[in-house]
């Protein structure tokens, strides 16, 4: 600084500077220099003053409303409690100019946009974090150098922050309040600044993950998008390390992050014009953008059923997963992807045999979802001559296990003959459901030693998890005293996998109970249970079957 005023005043001889004990700052001992320096400041302070801040006049809201009753001519209320000519106090803040009161005085969003044309962004542009309308602003603005300015500021600030984290406990609150305000701005503009990807990239390294979790999740959700290689060193890595140790509920926090975050790279992809409106964004060049889309889907896959496998039961996880097979169904139609995914197997096998019957009916609403798709697929006369497999991008083996999938499903939520490949003609040799050759047999072995008949087989319908609407069915439509109730037989209890089996009612209880009238077949039987399941809510078992097998589509015409 006396280098600068060197220049403009060669006479002046500075003076020693000694470090003052009492305040911890730098005093200078020269009296000419001091008086030099104030009467720069009383020369230029009345001018600045002046020409920023109204020195008499309502303050707050009135100035506001004087000033859009001049400038825009429009009637507006009486004031009347404020004093006209009261002297305004002194502005304290960042930018204490006229900016400030406008700002104050607007109380929605509306009144926002019939100013906006007159708000400037402030000189320190940290402040535009401490008001909402500024980030509407920053996200309209073209100019590239105010987001490198506030980026330059964040970098320092958040590296700074995060080095003393460990040595003050009231750095927590202030990283807690500083990354809020970022989230608040990164909800506008659609993108993390670099410096904050920059900040997440080193502190999830040595994340607990309970800190800050709410807004660290949601800034990971606006990652942007760059080779899996890299996002996997630095983000998915460490994650999946606090993924292994955590709660379910932090499990489920964090499908639902990724989640998020695949949808905000589709709409990266896509070609969003808000997204690429940002002249400050840069996107890299030479991505293979679909590439790092399904490697982050087979890893958000494979969390998926490392959850599954950890915690078979537990409904909120299986519902999350569930949520993220929706989402990959409805990708084609929504967000116009060419390759369809397909959900990891394994987890649809976990889900379908988990006994829980809400998840059983949305796991077959998804399979049921991915058939019509196909239909309508192969329907689109824009697609010519070209095949299923380009049009989708699924190999034939795909589909082929595909189709699998389906007879297989179909045969344990609707024929008698479950876990057989029958319908299958063309691999009469195949076990259901890809399973292990022993497994039925070990499976049938498993009822004959209990003394249960086994010539009908086991179906999903008929388990553990449909036994008391089975019940209640049998009850409302055949037992004529609730007390034959006590005749019908309580499914088995064995390993696991076999929760949902139990020994299907067999065609002649059906008939001994109906009572009157021609005997009712065991198709007939079947179809009213499904009714029932939808009038229970069981929509999606209902839809897979109806879609699946035509001939229930014809008895209900």
């Amino acid at each position: 600084l006396l280098r600068v005023y060197r220049l403009y005043r060669p006479t002046l001889v500075p003076s020693q500077w000694t470090n003052s004990a009492q305040s911890g700052r730098l005093k200078p001992l020269d009296l000419r220099w001091q008086a030099t320096v104030l009467r720069i400041h009383s020369r230029w302070q009345p001018q600045a003053n002046s020409a920023l801040v109204p020195r008499i006049g309502p303050e707050g809201g009135a100035y506001f409303k004087h000033l859009l009753k001049v400038r825009l001519g429009t009637p507006l209320p009486d004031v009347s409690h404020f004093t006209v000519g009261h002297a305004c106090p002194q502005p304290t803040g960042l930018h204490a100019h006229q900016t400030r009161y406008v700002l104050d005085a607007i109380t929605n969003f509306t009144e926002f946009c019939r100013v906006i044309d007159r708000i400037e962004l402030p000189d320190q542009l940290v402040s535009v974090l401490d008001n909402r309308f500024f980030h509407h602003l920053v996200a309209y603005t073209s100019d590239s150098d105010l987001m490198l300015r506030l980026d330059g500021w964040l970098d320092q600030y958040l590296g700074d922050l995060t080095v003393k984290i460990g040595q003050r406990a009231d750095r927590t609150v202030e990283l807690q309040l500083i990354l809020e305000q970022v989230w608040a701005l990164t909800r506008i503009i659609h993108r993390l600044l670099p410096a904050v990807e920059n900040f997440l990239a080193s502190f999830i390294r040595v994340w607990d993950g309970q800190m800050c979790v709410d807004v660290m999740f949601n800034l990971i959700s606006y990652k942007t998008i760059s080779p899996f290689e890299t996002i996997y060193v630095w983000f998915l890595k460490p994650l999946h390390r606090l993924f292994k140790i955590s709660s379910v509920a932090w499990k489920c926090r964090l499908l639902r992050c990724y989640q998020a975050l695949l949808s905000m790279w589709l709409l990266t992809n896509k070609g969003s014009p808000l997204l690429r409106s940002q002249a400050w964004s840069n996107p890299l060049v030479g991505l293979d953008r679909e590439a790092t889309l399904n490697e982050l889907i087979r890893h958000i896959d494979t969390l998926c059923l490392s959850a599954l496998y950890a915690h078979p039961t537990n409904t909120a996880i299986q519902h999350v997963v569930l949520d993220h097979y929706e989402f990959l169904s409805t990708l084609p139609e929504t967000h116009r992807v060419r390759t369809l995914p397909i959900s990891s197997y394994r987890a649809l096998h976990m889900l379908f045999f988990s006994g829980n019957p809400a998840t059983v009916s949305r796991v077959a609403d998804i399979i049921a979802n991915y058939r019509l798709l196909f239909e309508r697929i192969q329907q689109d006369p824009f697609l010519g001559n070209d095949s299923l497999e380009a049009a989708t991008g699924l190999s034939m083996q795909d589909l082929t296990r595909f189709n699998h999938l389906l007879l297989d499903m179909c045969q344990c939520l609707w024929t008698q003959n479950a876990f057989s490949p029958s319908l299958d003609s063309r691999n009469a040799s195949r076990e259901a459901f890809d399973l292990p050759a022993n497994f039925v047999g070990q499976l049938r072995t498993w009822f004959t030693d209990r003394g249960y008949d086994v010539r009908p087989s086991v179906s999903v319908l008929n388990g553990q998890g449909f036994y008391l609407f089975l019940c209640d069915f049998f009850a409302q439509h055949y037992y004529a005293q609730p007390s034959v109730l006590t005749a019908v037989p309580c499914p088995p209890v064995g390993p696991p996998f076999l929760f949902l089996t139990s020994q299907i009612f067999k065609e002649t209880r059906v008939v001994k109970h109906q009572g009157r009238g021609n005997p009712e077949t065991f198709s007939q039987f079947r179809t009213k249970f499904l009714e029932y399941l939808r009038n229970q809510g069981f929509r999606g078992v209902y839809k897979y079957l109806y879609v699946t097998i035509p001939s229930l589509a014809k008895q209900s015409r």
